[in-house]
């Protein structure tokens, strides 16, 4: 819509803009996507030397893209081409990504405990591959006595036994719950207060901001 009736979504925009808000420059976020493509590929090229037979450099490897591309969503909503002269733009859309933020620590987590502690990796894969077997057990138990839900059940069956043996995996390693505990229940374990946990407890619960208001 000629640009946004020539820029006056920008206009509009600077003109109610609180003063005291930081301005970023995301150039230099931009540099740090290069260089997450860049640990990406040369783990998933050469992460099998470090870890052999473990799942962990497969997992850091789709880690690491999902929180590159999760970092372009953001930079795409709230680009000032987007904000500025696309009629189609609401503010609203730059406060309901937020939670995708949250996506991101959880991913920063996943991958720095897998370094912490290398051995942890084959129990976060186990743990997605337990809930699925509980998930297909409940939909066993909803749907399995209607006949037109035989062959989904069939595949999704066929699908976790085929993914359990690609990564040296057995049904009995299913037995019992494999204990990956999520962000907040690792965050509350003993010892509370080491290195890593405080990273993490910086990023998820906004200590930064605590003590910029301290200053």
């Amino acid at each position: 819509m000629e640009d946004w009736r020539r820029g006056k979504g920008r206009r509009q925009r600077l003109e109610t803009r609180d003063p005291n808000l930081p301005v970023v420059d995301v150039s230099f976020f931009a540099a740090l996507e290069q260089l997450a493509h860049a640990v990406s590929n040369l783990v998933g090229r050469e992460g099998q030397r470090r870890f052999p037979g473990s799942t962990i450099t497969a997992d850091i490897a789709v880690t690491l893209r999902h929180l590159i591309y999760t970092f372009n969503l953001l930079r795409y909503i709230n680009a000032d081409d987007k904000r500025d002269y696309d009629p189609d733009y609401r503010q609203a859309y730059s406060f309901v990504v937020l939670p995708v933020m949250r996506t991101m620590i959880d991913g920063f987590y996943n991958v720095t405990t897998f370094l912490d502690n290398p051995v942890t990796g084959n129990t976060f894969r186990l743990s997605g591959y337990f809930r699925m077997k509980e998930a297909l057990a409940e939909e066993e138990l909803r749907y399995g006595p209607n006949p037109k839900w035989t062959d989904w059940l069939k595949a999704k069956h066929k699908e976790l036994s085929e993914g359990l043996r690609a990564d040296g995996f057995t049904m009995a390693d299913l037995t019992t719950k494999p204990k990956w505990p999520l962000l907040g229940s690792y965050l509350g374990t003993e010892p509370k207060d080491t290195p890593h946990k405080n990273l993490l407890r910086t990023f998820t619960l906004g200590n930064w901001g605590m003590q910029d208001r301290r200053k």
